[in-house]
């Protein structure tokens, strides 16, 4: 399991997979791929790879991810050798990342924003956000463009691709918790059945009256906390299918204004 949490945990096996860089995505030979790993890979690690709390990643299916991304891998190495950001971007401080924290990598020009952004590939919309230089007179002129449009009521607001992202992401998240749910669902089932049965294994074995009132009370509260969970399922299903249902009638309304 890749380590998860906010604390710092002294550089391992994780920095020293990345700083190897054992991906095609990532090296051909005894080249780097993209300019982005040249400059990471000159940087002393600083820390463990980390991982949100709520994203259980086992090493091989993180590793194909890896495999299939290289900037998942910038991001990553980014991760072990950046720094902590000054405030968290707005997705970070939502927990709409992979890792715990907001993290920058100062001393890399190439990596425009945090690197939880840089993973998602929509760096453009991080808060810590700076634009590559040569990128800095077409920006200037596209806005002085867009400043001498008319604006209509009709007109798509700017922050809505975000919004979307964000619901997106929320739909994710709310999948992630589901998933989450059901597991924890399935083991108070297990513990119940355990204490129904050590409930009629007293009785059988014709324990005291006050031993076997204490089982009969652990099985009760057993069957309604399975219960409440099942209930906490299927709202969480009811509010699944509601936030969809939202971003489809959204999504329909951004092709037709576009």
């Amino acid at each position: 399991m890749i380590q998860s949490g906010i604390r710092d945990l002294p550089p391992g096996a994780w920095s020293d997979r990345l700083k190897a860089f054992p991906y095609n995505n990532a090296r051909r030979g005894d080249f780097l791929t993209t300019e982005t790993l040249k400059k990471l890979v000159t940087m002393e690690p600083k820390r463990e790879l980390r991982l949100r709390n709520d994203r259980r990643w086992e090493p091989e299916p993180f590793d194909q991810i890896l495999r299939n991304n290289v900037s998942c891998v910038e991001a990553s190495l980014g991760f072990v050798v950046g720094e902590i950001a000054p405030f968290p971007c707005s997705y970070c401080k939502c927990g709409f990342r992979s890792f715990p924290v907001c993290m920058i990598v100062p001393g890399c020009p190439e990596m425009t924003a945090c690197v939880g952004c840089h993973w998602h590939k929509n760096g453009h919309q991080c808060d810590h956000h700076i634009a590559p230089e040569e990128d800095t007179a077409e920006e200037d002129t596209a806005m002085e463009d867009s400043e001498r449009e008319d604006t209509t009521e009709e007109d798509l607001p700017g922050s809505e691709p975000d919004l979307f992202d964000l619901l997106e992401d929320v739909t994710t998240r709310l999948g992630e918790i589901l998933k989450d749910t059901r597991e924890n669902l399935g083991e108070l089932n297990e513990t119940n059945n355990l204490s129904r049965g050590v409930h009629e294994a007293l009785l059988v074995a014709n324990q005291d009256d006050e031993k076997k009132a204490l089982a009969k009370t652990a099985t009760e509260h057993f069957q309604t906390a399975f219960r409440q969970g099942q209930a906490m399922v299927a709202n969480l299903e009811k509010c699944a299918a509601k936030v969809n249902e939202q971003m489809q009638t959204i999504k329909d309304a951004l092709k037709k204004r576009v």
